[in-house]
């Protein structure tokens, strides 16, 4: 993935934004600092990365976080690559 890239992650479900929680760490443990923004009713999450991520490093984005009528939740970790 290039490193000026956004993450984006769809959810099939709205997304309760008030409890919901995601990081991206480089190499499993260094936070790396990020704006979001959430949009299509709250089904879908943007994540820009501060700074661009570096390149040829493995990154992992958290997500925690429950639907809006608080019936399923989602505890996951993505792992990706830069280029």
């Amino acid at each position: 993935m290039p490193t000026s890239s956004i993450l984006s992650v769809q959810f099939t479900l709205p997304v309760d934004t008030t409890t919901a929680s995601f990081k991206i760490l480089e190499d499993g443990w260094s936070k790396i600092a990020s704006k979001h923004r959430w949009s299509n009713g709250n089904m879908k999450i943007d994540i820009t990365p501060s700074s661009p991520l570096a390149s040829k490093t493995y990154y992992s984005l958290s997500l925690n976080l429950d639907n809006e009528n608080q019936t399923q939740s989602l505890n996951k970790v993505l792992n990706f690559s830069t280029k």
